[in-house]
């Protein structure tokens, strides 16, 4: 029988920069699961809160104060597969020296104009294409839509299930619905998740 592969998730989440760096490793997290793989949250920030929603998720996480000497020190203890990195500045201080150690790297990223060499950069953002370019040192490019990470507590919801209510009086709500349709934007909450193994 095939041993799991160790995949490391790290992510900060606090009051001031919000929970979605971690909710959408959690997302990245289900799908490690599926595939048989076994994923080891570091989540950081704080701590007390994260711990707190992890726990409401049903969510296995290690929360504390990660340094990235403690990341590298259990990456390479763990032999992890891969590092999966929500964060721009935790990118940048745990990217160059895990290419150092050889251990693969992903990013995920909202703003483009990361010159990290990276195993895979991961932009779910609707103008993500358009960023490719700014990704110069990533292996692969996972952008767009189709790569949206929502957990799977999101995604069960049907599509057209947060159209506004009919009681609604106004008619901005229903009026921008509109318009997103004919301009092509995505509707309802459907994904297609990116699973974490990169260099398969």
């Amino acid at each position: 029988m095939a041993t799991a592969r160790r995949i490391v998730f790290r992510a900060d989440a606090s009051s001031s920069i919000g929970f979605g760096h971690v909710a959408r490793i959690a997302a990245l997290i289900e799908e490690a699961v599926t595939t048989g793989d076994e994923p080891i949250a570091m989540f950081g920030g704080d701590v007390p809160a994260v711990a707190s929603w992890a726990r409401d998720r049903k969510l296995t996480c290690a929360a504390k104060p990660w340094t990235a000497d403690l990341v590298m020190r259990a990456a390479e203890e763990l032999r992890a597969r891969a590092v999966v990195i929500d964060g721009r500045g935790l990118a940048a201080e745990l990217a160059p020296r895990l290419a150092a150690r050889k251990i693969k790297t992903v990013v995920v990223d909202d703003h483009g104009g990361l010159s990290l060499a990276v195993d895979a950069v991961v932009n779910h953002n609707v103008h993500a294409p358009t960023l490719a370019h700014s990704y110069p040192e990533a292996r692969c490019r996972l952008l767009g839509r189709k790569y949206l990470l929502l957990r799977r507590d999101i995604r069960r919801f049907t599509r057209g299930a947060c159209r506004p209510r009919r009681s609604c009086s106004s008619p901005g709500p229903a009026r921008l619905s509109r318009e997103r349709r004919r301009d092509g934007e995505p509707q309802g909450l459907r994904a297609r998740s990116f699973r974490a193994r990169p260099g398969r």
